[in-house]
């Protein structure tokens, strides 16, 4: 029994949203020519989807331009390509060759973006990762000299993320010579706990480009690489440093060590304004019940125990008047 294949020459949106039993794309047949018009793919709400772009449809997004994955919570991998299954008529098909913006958010069992080469990285511009908390690393040490038109690099609320470019001996050492990243211009890390370095090369690592920076509350970050890292158009306001990145990183540790600092302290001196307030407050209330012995009238203060019942109780109170003899 032969399958029917679907024929989608002209879609250039494609947006799969709340497709709760969907585990993967691409698994039926398409014929020649689907998808190559595709610019803008969005996945959002799939629960049981665990690959993104199987290395059969890789071939065929020809046009795509941009890709968004959100809120996927079994995905694991995004560019998944094994080369020898991608079944194609050209001898030498470039893949993602137009994709310039992908933006992942809200995928908790993330652990790669791409598995396998750097394939699905060549080309792309703008890359931005949120709340995808069981990534551990975002390239692979041999990728980085294969993203050289990476502009934007926008990390945030990744929990598990310890560097960016991973080690590929696993000892915290780099066996790459050199990490590129040629053209990016902005670079902005926040509420990253577990960040150490941007990468563990101890060679030189050149940002030539890189004018802007953003790191905040990423409290576990002492340096940016091992080895000595130029940036020579970046300024950071407010921050004197040398040139060095690794320099400007422990300055704005202590920036932000003492930022902390400032908080915590303005936090307790709330806290015990709010007390003194309260304490004031229950000072008027018991006020209330003194005596007026010269007006020939009194007002027996209840006890503190009967006080307590009170405040804790929706009823009214209602003190006792007694008259004095002024005799």
């Amino acid at each position: 029994m032969s399958c029917l294949q679907v024929s989608l020459p002209n879609l250039e949106v494609l947006d799969i949203v709340e497709l709760e039993n969907l585990e993967t794309l691409g698994h039926g047949p398409l014929s020649e020519g689907s998808l190559s018009k595709l610019k803008e793919f969005s996945v959002c709400d799939c629960s049981k989807l665990l690959r993104a772009l199987p290395s059969q449809l890789l071939p065929m997004l020809r046009d795509l331009e941009k890709l968004s994955i959100e809120g996927c919570n079994l995905l694991e991998v995004i560019f998944d390509h094994e080369l020898e299954e991608v079944d194609s008529n050209e001898p030498n098909p470039e893949i993602l060759s137009t994709l310039k913006l992908v933006q992942l958010r809200y995928l908790p069992k993330l652990i790669y973006i791409s598995k396998g080469d750097s394939m699905g990285f060549k080309y792309i511009q703008t890359l931005e990762i949120f709340a995808c908390d069981s990534l551990r690393y975002v390239f692979a040490p041999t990728m980085t000299k294969s993203i050289p038109q990476l502009r934007k690099l926008k990390l945030s609320r990744c929990k598990t993320l310890s560097r960016i470019v991973a080690e590929e001996n696993g000892m915290g050492e780099s066996s790459v010579v050199e990490v590129e990243f040629p053209q990016l211009e902005r670079l902005e890390l926040r509420y990253l706990p577990n960040l150490r370095r941007f990468c563990y090369s101890t060679h030189l690592l050149e940002l030539p480009r890189l004018c802007e920076m953003d790191i905040s509350f990423c409290r576990s970050m002492d340096a940016f690489s091992l080895g000595h890292v130029s940036a020579p158009n970046l300024s950071l306001p407010g921050i004197l440093w040398n040139g060095d990145l690794n320099n400007a990183i422990q300055l704005l540790q202590k920036k932000w060590k003492k930022k902390e600092e400032e908080e915590q302290r303005r936090r307790e001196e709330a806290k015990e304004e709010r007390r003194m307030e309260a304490d004031v407050d229950e000072d008027k209330e018991v006020s209330m019940y003194a005596g007026h012995g010269r007006t020939g009238l009194a007002i027996e203060r209840p006890s503190s125990v009967f006080l307590e019942r009170c405040r804790a109780s929706t009823a009214v109170f209602i003190p006792v008047i007694s008259f004095c003899n002024l005799h």
